[in-house]
């Protein structure tokens, strides 16, 4: 998650919330959270941590992020929240799902 982004912030907040009520009990459930800066090196250098990490799935919050993801070429499922267009990209027929816009977040 890129780093001190509110909007981000909330999603997370709202993911974990419901990935801890949906997580059957008495099963561990660990997050690792990644807060890069918002440059391309940042976030490809946290893509590859939480790889070698070998996670079970890796949530990716903007299109940045996501894209730094893509860009590893990993088989870990990829969950992607706050992609602007995520359908004029290359997100499409991969381990990859989530939720995008269409409107851009400056004219709201």
């Amino acid at each position: 998650m890129p780093n001190n982004t509110p909007y981000y912030s909330t999603m997370h907040r709202a993911f974990v919330r419901e990935l801890k009520r949906l997580t059957p009990p008495g099963q561990r459930l660990k997050i690792i959270l990644q807060r890069p800066f918002p440059d391309p090196i940042a976030l490809s250098n946290t893509a590859r941590k939480l790889i070698a990490a070998d996670v079970n799935l890796i949530v990716a919050y903007g299109s940045s992020a996501t894209l730094a993801v893509i860009q590893e070429r990993t088989d870990i499922p990829l969950v992607y929240a706050g992609f602007y267009n995520p359908e004029a990209t290359a997100v499409q027929g991969r381990n990859v799902t989530g939720c995008g816009f269409k409107v851009p977040l400056t004219s709201i």
